[in-house]
């Protein structure tokens, strides 16, 4: 852990010395995320591991869609009933009749463009820039076309099974249309992570500083948290957490700032 690391060498430096722990915010802008190999950066974490296991997943659907193509037919058609399922989920979610609001699943597609869609309506009443529109306006645009995606790949993939269970396909067309299934699952499982993910507009960096540089400020960054609401009782659990962390290394604690 690199905030352990760092307090470990601080307090080598500097042994017996009391520090300050201070904390700061700043403003981000949301690039791409997504690396060309996949490595993500930019979203909202607070440490908590529930980032690590979407990414997780994230990499285990792509490794599942890899592996299609090569199976036996029987294992096909299971994983492809599992590829069935999993799109319905990407694509719908449960509703409850008396106030029609989401109670599961609240990342499918559907129960996003609905969201896009209100803050669009919303955002267009009032007095908002170009640039704000254009952008509410794309994701709406984005979303709708990632649900009808949804739909296709549900009939697609449904028509494959379908067919591999009749035999009515030759072996070449079957790998065919299984690799090119592969690479149109690949491209809509990023598209619809992508909106899953939440990107961070700030990030908090906790810093520790000797006392004995009151007069030359002086604070080694330990900890980066990017977030989009930080509530006070979440940064002082945060702050907390890294005061028992340099006690447990021995390092004192002058305070906070």
């Amino acid at each position: 852990m690199e905030q352990v690391a760092s307090i470990e060498q601080a307090a080598a430096q500097l042994p017996g010395s009391r520090w300050w722990i201070k904390s700061d915010g700043c403003d981000v802008v949301s690039g791409l995320m997504v690396s060309m190999k996949n490595v993500w950066n930019g979203d909202v974490d607070f440490g908590d591991g529930l980032l690590q296991k979407q990414y997780s997943d994230y990499l285990k659907r792509l490794e599942f869609i890899d592996n299609l193509s090569v199976c036996n037919e029987i294992m096909l058609i299971s994983n492809l009933q599992k590829v069935i399922v999993q799109l319905t989920e990407d694509g719908t979610c449960v509703d409850s009749g008396k106030d029609n609001k989401v109670i599961s699943n609240n990342n499918c597609i559907h129960a996003a463009l609905r969201k896009a869609q209100k803050t669009f309506e919303e955002k267009s009443c009032v007095s908002t820039s170009d640039k704000v529109l254009y952008a509410l306006g794309w994701n709406v645009d984005e979303l709708s076309r990632l649900n009808q995606q949804c739909r296709s790949l549900l009939v697609e993939v449904s028509t494959l099974e379908e067919s591999i269970k009749d035999q009515s396909s030759p072996s070449l067309g079957l790998q065919y249309a299984v690799v090119k299934l592969q690479d149109t699952l690949k491209e809509f499982v990023k598209a619809v992570t992508r909106h899953q993910r939440t990107p961070a507009t700030h990030v908090l960096v906790t810093m520790i500083s000797p006392s004995e540089r009151n007069r030359k400020p002086y604070a080694l960054p330990i900890a980066c948290i990017p977030y989009v609401g930080l509530s006070e009782a979440k940064a002082r659990s945060h702050i907390s957490m890294v005061a028992e962390e340099m006690s447990k290394q021995g390092v004192c604690v002058e305070g906070n700032i």
